[in-house]
């Protein structure tokens, strides 16, 4: 019994903390080091939360990053007991201008085509009008009144139905141009990178914090290489050569007013300089002999050859030696 109450008591504290409700912190991308292979990228963002442990979730992040490269700087007096990297994509991309003027235009073509349709409806509800009356109009009537009255019939129902037509063919463009932005937009919603991510982050401070806080992570698509542009104005002038990078990156971030850095290096190495092994080889003894063709006996003499290291790494040794020959029986 006095185990569970102990059990229960350590369990407790964490409960709060659970239930809470997590703190969006966007962030804002400062700087970016590009390597051949990845980009490790620092964001800044301000840090407000209460004494206890809370729940901060780093928005504005790149899309596809590799988790176990996530470093925060938290401010004094906030320990950041675990970091997990998670994509939302709805609210996200609701605050990408790109998905904004997407949104928006799709609204104004909703809206216009609307407009088409009642034009469209109303146009045809006179047509059908005019018809009727033209067959009730000619009762009673003389042969100029029905000549003016067929005119006039003719007229109108060939203005109607062009407007009629012409408004088809801009609702059909209508619609396929609000077909391929829903499409653009489903795109959006789908992929992972346009999203952007967010990095969940549990925190615990001693008291209440505000205070800025670094964000830094290896994203994976990101790149750069290298280019040459050779000048040469004349042949009595020397060759200048200008060296240039292609950067590339996907990782749905826009690199606007950001401090740009170009690294050789690789970000995933440790940056530990190796311990090379000593390598010792053994000595090998090789015998060389020739014999007689002839009367198939051995000579009088056999060479012998050692080659060998010495196991403090001395220099080579090459010793030949003569050896007695057999006795003859």
């Amino acid at each position: 019994m006095i185990k569970r109450f102990a059990l229960l008591l350590m369990i407790s504290p964490a409960l709060p903390a659970a239930a809470q409700t997590p703190q969006f912190a966007p962030s804002s991308l400062k700087s970016v080091t590009v390597y051949s292979r990845g980009a490790e990228m620092t964001h800044t963002a301000r840090l407000t939360v209460s004494k206890g442990v809370s729940k901060v979730v780093v928005t504005k992040v790149a899309g596809n990053i590799d988790e176990s490269s996530i470093q925060v700087s938290a401010p004094g007096g906030v320990t950041v007991m675990s970091a997990t990297f998670g994509r939302n994509f709805l609210p996200e991309i609701a605050e990408k201008p790109a998905y904004r003027k997407l949104q928006d235009s799709l609204e104004s073509v909703k809206s216009s085509l609307s407009r088409l349709r009642n034009t469209r409806t109303a146009q045809e509800g006179t047509l059908a009008l005019l018809d009727k009356n033209q067959a009730l109009g000619g009762n009673g009537a003389n042969v100029a009144e029905l000549t003016k009255l067929a005119e006039y019939y003719t007229a109108k129902q060939i203005e109607l139905r062009n407007s009629i037509y012409g408004l088809v063919e801009k609702e059909a463009k209508l619609a396929a141009l609000m077909e391929r932005i829903e499409s653009q937009l489903a795109e959006l919603n789908e992929n992972p990178e346009a999203a952007g991510g967010q990095i969940a982050l549990q925190v615990m401070a001693g008291a209440d914090v505000n205070g800025p806080m670094e964000i830094r992570y290896v994203a994976r698509d990101a790149s750069w290489s290298t280019h040459y542009d050779l000048k040469l104005e004349n042949i009595s002038k020397p060759l200048k050569l200008v060296y240039k990078a292609n950067v590339r990156q996907h990782t749905g971030l826009d690199w606007k007013n950001v401090k740009l850095t170009l690294n050789t290096g690789n970000p995933s190495s440790a940056g530990v300089v190796p311990e090379l092994a000593t390598w010792f080889l053994n000595p090998v003894v090789r015998l060389r002999g020739t014999a007689d063709a002839l009367a198939g006996r051995a000579l009088g003499l056999q060479e012998v050859v050692v080659t060998g290291y010495g196991s403090e790494g001395s220099a080579n040794m090459n010793k030949k030696a003569k050896m007695a020959p057999p006795p003859r029986r």
